[in-house]
């Protein structure tokens, strides 16, 4: 049952103005603005009086995990005839591996006899085909060794053109300062005479700079303005004139009297050492050392070998201190080295330019232009790997051959298109995903993410903006100038360009891009700057749909590219919604259910398979979506009771009290009631749970709650997840079938 187009409306809020408009605009502070600047209303009001009642199925993410159980719930619900009937069929991260693999089974296969099986049902032919093929990430030694090569590329690739672009800019500068500072030049270690002599000038730049902030500062402290506006002003142009003198004092000052002071053999750092004569390399090999030293004790820290796996000190170190140390020491590595690099490369350019070090660096200069200007830094991400090796196993479509049914992964070339993934007696696809936010106002501080969706019908968000699918794939379908000259001399009509980045195998991959220097409500600002240079980045950046909604509207076409400069924001944390790209990532980044899209749509009954990695006996996830749905839509839960699902008992650590919950909520206004049916990953003792699942539990105490990191699974593993999910559904559709006499035995 198809659902058709309902969709959240937008929430409007005014775009801030591009380019040097925008500086001055942000400087000047206009008057009519209130004192927090304009905010969009971000509640929502899902149902009025009158909507039709909806059903949803909501699977949550948790990796492989989740895929596997969220299998088996669907086998159940495809059994009891409730997945052929629902509206909306949603997934998050792992469980949208398995429902867009369903989708996409459903959708690509012509004839279905009645009696055939559900898609990656027991007994289908897709389910076999993905048992035998679990460790899809890397099969094989092979397949490890070239999954390792692909990822070590990706880092040196990514180091590459982040440190070659500092060599450019930092060589660069350190000519404009020996043509601007001569002694520094000349000075070659020991031969150093005297101070290095700085322009008087400079000192008038950051003494004027300094003394506009503080001017501001003195007035709105003294005077107090009554007007607001005014005094907004004075408190911006007070940060922002100190910062400006800040940054020129380290350019100006700072950075040339490091280099003297290091190369006269102050410090000893570039004195007449092979770091001053052959520069980047000793500088690598530092800092790969520093890294590996960091890493060390991140990785030793957080094992479970207590004292013996740390060094004598650092183990008496309590463990919450040792991990303010880990972030601090990664925090200030990073950057650090990254300066350090930076300052050698401009000592570099200060010295005399042989022709050898000219040619070096315009060589360089050159790859790193071109690079800039036709480089996509998602090409060399793990993304497409990640994509790649999901669509061999989530992107099958069935046929018959002799008589037998058969199935087979669907070529890339002829995935279908995410518009046209569409099917009779089959609920609509939402894949959920998340639109990370940087700019304040917009989320709550903590948060820094907003919904993100991918479905046939649209692809967006309320705060993101939205735009019929179809629209979208080809508002943003430029070709790159090599695509173009392929495809002028070779015999194909068409090319997917860049419609493939929303493809339905590539809206996976992004939900499920648990991993990003942007985590949401995960987020580590400590570690965003290591884990963009290590090119652990499996967000992408996807065209704007606001921005694409107004360039279709005007009939033109979204031209942008995406640039290494995206790179940049992405280990600054800078993301906005009012630049073309926007950074979308791991939907569990926002809310992990999937819970929180089904009531934006009004559903009235809703599914919920939870997986997520939520602590045994626990309900976070659940916690933390009721909590989104009553701040963003008014949605209050009446009835829920995260005692339903405590352990039972300390010897049987692996079991709980119940695996399921049948929850009674209530939409704003008018828009009346609604039933979750909440199902957990939870093991129960009772004639549901089949025997084969307790007896795996005592041999594998960690069952079911593997973690989310293992993502390469025995068949016995893979199993045992796909029959807990297949039992722990079938156990709450039974309760909730029950007689009302029996209401106690609901769970609720």
């Amino acid at each position: 049952m198809s659902a058709g187009s309902v969709w959240p409306k937008d929430i409007e809020f005014e775009p801030k103005p591009r380019g040097w408009r925008a500086a001055a605009r942000w400087l000047w502070v206009p008057a009519h603005e209130s004192a927090g600047g304009q905010q969009p209303g971000l509640f929502q009001q899902p149902r009025t009086n009158g909507d039709p009642a909806r059903v949803g199925i909501c699977c949550s993410g948790g990796g492989l995990r989740s895929a596997a159980f969220s299998f088996g719930a669907l086998d159940t619900l495809w059994r009891a005839q409730v997945l052929q009937k629902a509206d909306f069929l949603a997934g998050v991260s792992g469980g949208s591996y398995a429902v867009t693999a369903a989708t996409i089974v459903r959708a690509t296969s012509k004839d279905w006899p009645d009696d055939a099986p559900g898609p990656y049902s027991l007994g289908s032919p897709e389910l076999d085909y993905l048992r035998n093929r679990t460790d899809y990430l890397a099969p094989g030694l092979m397949g490890r060794w070239n999954m390792f090569l692909r990822l070590l590329l990706g880092i040196l690739l990514n180091l590459a053109v982040v440190l070659g672009a500092l060599y450019v800019i930092g060589r660069g500068a350190g000519w404009v300062y020996r043509r601007q500072l001569p002694a520094l030049g000349r000075c070659t270690g020991d031969g150093c005479i005297g101070g290095l002599g700085l322009h008087t000038w400079s000192a008038v730049v950051i003494a004027g700079l300094a003394g506009i902030g503080l001017l501001s500062a003195v007035i709105d402290l003294l005077f107090r303005p009554g007007v607001e506006w005014w005094w907004r002003r004075l408190v911006r142009w007070t940060g922002t004139f100190v910062f400006a003198a800040i940054v020129a004092a380290i350019v100006l000052r700072l950075v040339p009297q490091l280099v003297w002071w290091a190369r006269t053999g102050r410090f000893g750092f570039l004195h007449a050492s092979a770091l001053g004569r052959r520069g980047t390399g000793s500088v690598a090999s530092a800092v790969v050392s520093l890294s590996v030293a960091v890493l060390h004790l991140v990785t030793k820290s957080g094992s479970s070998g207590g004292r013996g796996s740390l060094p004598k000190t650092l183990a008496k170190v309590p463990a919450r201190m040792r991990g303010v140390l880990q972030k601090l020491a990664v925090g200030v590595v990073v950057p650090l080295s990254l300066a350090v690099f930076l300052v050698v490369a401009i000592d570099a350019g200060t010295r005399r330019w042989t022709t050898g070090a000219t040619v070096v660096w315009l060589a360089v200069a050159v790859v790193v232009a071109v690079v800039m200007r036709s480089g996509n830094p998602i090409a060399w991400s793990a993304q497409p790997f990640y994509k790649r090796r999901l669509r061999t196993v989530f992107a099958l479509t069935r046929s018959t051959r002799g008589g037998r049914v058969t199935v087979g992964p669907i070529a890339s070339n002829e995935e279908p298109r995410l518009s046209e993934l569409k099917a009779d007696d089959w609920p609509t696809l939402l894949v959920c995903a998340s639109a990370h936010v940087s700019q304040l106002g917009l989320t709550p501080p903590g948060l820094g993410v907003t919904s993100f969706v991918f479905s046939a019908d649209f692809v967006g968000g309320p705060l993101v903006g939205s735009v019929p699918t179809a629209a979208y794939e080809e508002g943003i379908n430029r070709l790159r100038w090599f695509q173009s000259f392929y495809l002028r001399f070779s015999n194909k009509k068409d090319l997917p360009g860049r419609r493939r980045d929303v493809s339905p195998l590539s809206a996976v991959s992004i939900s499920g891009a648990a991993v990003a220097p942007s985590m949401g409500r995960m987020n580590q600002p400590a570690y965003r700057m290591l884990l963009a240079l290590l090119n652990l980045r499996l967000g992408v950046w996807l065209p704007n749909p606001r921005r694409v909604r107004d360039l279709t509207a005007a009939g033109e076409t979204f031209r942008s590219l995406v640039r290494p400069t995206y790179l940049v924001r992405e280990m600054l944390g800078k993301n906005h919604l009012d630049t073309d790209f926007v950074y979308v990532a791991d939907g569990g980044h926002y809310e992990n259910l999937g819970l929180v899209e089904l009531l934006r749509r009004g559903c009235t009954t809703i599914w919920s398979i939870d997986a997520s990695g939520d602590s045994p006996g626990s309900i976070r996830s659940l916690g933390q979506a009721v909590a989104l749905a009553r701040s963003e839509l008014g949605v209050e839960f009446d009835d829920l009771d995260p005692r339903t699902f405590e352990l039972v008992g300390d010897s049987d650590a692996g079991l709980c009290k119940a695996s399921h919950a049948v929850v009674h909520f209530r939409y704003p206004g008018d828009g009346g009631p609604g039933t979750l049916v909440y199902v957990k990953k939870a093991l129960v003792r009772d004639e549901h749970t089949p025997a084969d699942l307790l007896a795996y539990q005592d041999a594998r105490p960690v069952f079911p709650n593997d973690s989310t990191g293992d993502q390469f699974y025995d068949v016995e593993q893979f199993e045992a997840y796909r029959s807990l999910g297949a039992s722990a559904t079938a156990r709450a559709h039974a309760a909730l079938n029950r007689p009302a006499g029996n209401a106690e035995d609901l769970g609720d």
